[in-house]
């Protein structure tokens, strides 16, 4: 196995100059400079500084020239040997460079605000070959097949990359939706039973049932009787609990009360599909009553659907779940178990005290062995440095946390190792995960509502993405070809 790559933090020595080759591709040259501190054989401080000779490319070059003298800067690249003649003397000379694929600019010390914007530059990938361009028969990468999608949104910021994949959206107790849950339309097993009786109980709880044996039992024998009707409402279930408490307790989930309009249809809406997003926002601002059995339903469907295809569930802004104690407690559980079964959730959150405060982060950290951390500048905090020491970062790594990217550096932390990383996303990607706020996604709705079908394509295109817009086009046609060809 072989291998050719260096990643360095270093200071830059003077500002790189732009120049051009015979070939007319410009490039640029400055040495970086890294040091480490030692102490010498009499205990003596010291300190030694490599020097790198570096080499910029193409796009890269001019980045390089927005560059200052000391200013910090992190670079990725493969170390070429290059072998020339002076004609002064005639000697033959062999010298090593780097020649630069990605460069960062992590601090300016000189405040210059306006190049702390400069983060990376990378070229947009080459257009696919359509014959190589494999993906399975829903969409999916050929790397990953039956992989499933199952991602709990805050403010719509997944919705348009969701369409885009032919997924399904839906808005929680949205002002704008008629999504209602049928929870109890699968009860035929014995666990789905046990279940359905376990999720009954904890309705009834949240509505201030003291539920005990005698509740249990009544409402066992009522789920069992619904398993004879071919509609399994909330509302038919209350009527045949031969309990008076329990039937009071279940009339505030029923078309009765508040929450039926939610939880008492007579058919599921809920979809099959592989990529499932479930926007949160509206369904959060209720109370848990609302909350609590909504959840714990999305969640019996997912772990219904884990057949071991490998399975990502995302849970945005993971505080807002971890602060309702009856779903955190099951959560835990989930974490526990999911692993097993080719599942991966991942807990994103904007506040490192959401999973240290939480009564689970003992849980989180051991179950969830990779974690992805965003650069924060108050790192070394003693609040955040207890947490992000419980972690197990060291002070030089606290240090590329304090001076990384905002919303382009992350810090990965895995079995496999510890790095920054920057996820390179290009134009392409961007105009289908960088969409935020109502204004823009009132653009893409108009769109989609005037090109129908073909409101991808014409999405690329809007952003200045002609030649990706018409590989679009021409995978469609070639997909429409082949399912035609499939139904002949």
């Amino acid at each position: 196995m072989q291998r050719n790559r260096l990643e360095v933090f270093g200071y830059i020595s003077a500002k790189p100059a732009l120049r051009y080759l015979p070939s007319g591709t410009p490039v640029a040259n400055v040495r970086l400079g890294e040091s480490y501190r030692y102490q010498d054989a009499d205990g003596k401080p010291q300190q030694h500084t490599n020097w790198h000779n570096l080499s910029f490319y193409g796009d890269l070059s001019r980045v390089a020239t927005t560059f200052e003298k000391g200013d910090n800067i992190f670079i990725e690249g493969t170390i070429e040997q290059r072998q020339f003649t002076p004609k002064a003397d005639g000697v033959q000379r062999i010298v090593h460079e780097v020649v630069v694929r990605s460069c960062h600019l992590i601090a300016a010390p000189r405040g210059a605000a306006a190049r702390a914007a400069v983060a990376t530059t990378s070229e947009e990938p080459p257009i696919p070959d359509l014959q190589k361009g494999a993906t399975d028969h829903d969409g999916w990468p050929v790397g990953y097949p039956r992989a499933q999608v199952f991602a709990f949104d805050r403010g719509y910021s997944i919705w348009m990359l969701t369409e885009a994949a032919g997924g399904a959206f839906y808005d929680l107790a949205g002002p704008k939706t008629d999504l209602a849950f049928c929870p109890l339309k699968d009860i035929d097993g014995e666990s789905d039973v046990q279940w359905a009786v376990g999720w009954i109980e904890v309705l009834c709880e949240l509505n201030g049932l003291k539920f005990g044996p005698k509740h249990r039992n009544a409402v066992a024998e009522a789920v069992m009787r619904l398993q004879l009707s071919p509609t399994r409402t909330l509302t038919e279930l209350s009527a045949n609990v031969q309990d008076t408490d329990s039937r009071d307790a279940l009339q505030h989930f029923t078309v009765m009360g508040p929450m039926g309009s939610l939880l008492d249809a007579d058919r599921d809406m809920l979809g099959n599909g592989r990529f499932l997003s479930f926007e949160t926002e509206n369904l959060m601002q209720l109370d848990d009553k609302a909350v609590i059995p909504v959840l714990l339903y999305l969640f019996r469907r997912i772990e219904q659907r884990l057949d071991g295809s490998p399975t990502l569930v995302l849970l945005d802004e993971a505080w807002s779940y971890l602060q309702h104690g009856l779903f955190r407690n099951r959560l835990r559980d989930l974490l526990k178990t999911m692993r097993r079964k080719n599942a991966v959730v991942v807990m994103a959150t904007q506040q490192i005290s959401d999973i240290a405060n939480s009564d689970i982060a003992d849980v989180v950290l051991e179950n969830c062995p990779t974690k992805i951390l965003l650069p924060n500048a108050e790192s070394k905090n003693p609040g955040s440095r207890a947490f992000y020491e419980r972690v197990g970062l060291n002070d030089r790594e606290l240090e590329i946390l304090q001076v990384s990217v905002p919303k382009q550096h992350y810090y990965v932390v895995s079995k496999v190792g510890r790095r920054l990383v920057d996820l390179g996303v290009g134009k392409v990607a961007l105009a289908w995960v960088g969409v935020n706020g109502p204004e823009e996604r009132q653009i893409v709705e108009s769109v989609m509502e005037q090109f129908g079908e073909a409101w991808r394509t014409e999405r690329l295109r809007l952003r200045g993405l002609a030649k990706w817009a018409e590989y679009l086009r021409s995978l469609e046609e070639h997909e429409e070809e082949e399912y035609v060809c499939a139904n002949l």
